[in-house]
């Protein structure tokens, strides 16, 4: 999971985006949570300016949450494990 600092100056801010997108893009993440709370973070912290990187973010996060939300789906003993990750707004539907 990637650090993320409200006091990370705005080009730390815009680097760690970008890895995130990449790791997300590169199928470089151990699991759904991680990316999850990362691009949540990213998102609090990321300059409204940055329309580009945040819109990537939403698209990674809304990946991340529908394939999240399908194994649940499919497994729902992992409920419990899901809780307070899956953000409907970000569950595409079918």
């Amino acid at each position: 999971m990637i650090a993320s600092s409200a006091m990370a100056g705005t080009d730390e801010l815009i680097e760690e985006a970008k890895e995130i997108i990449q790791m997300w893009d590169e199928d470089d993440y151990d699991n759904f949570k991680d990316v999850i709370q990362d691009c949540r973070g990213a998102l609090e912290d990321l300059p409204q300016d940055a329309t580009n990187l945040r819109t990537e973010l939403v698209r990674v996060l809304t990946e991340a949450t529908t394939q999240f939300q399908e194994l649940v789906d499919e497994d729902p003993s992992m409920a419990d494990y899901a809780e307070g990750l899956i953000d409907p707004a970000y569950v595409k539907p079918d």
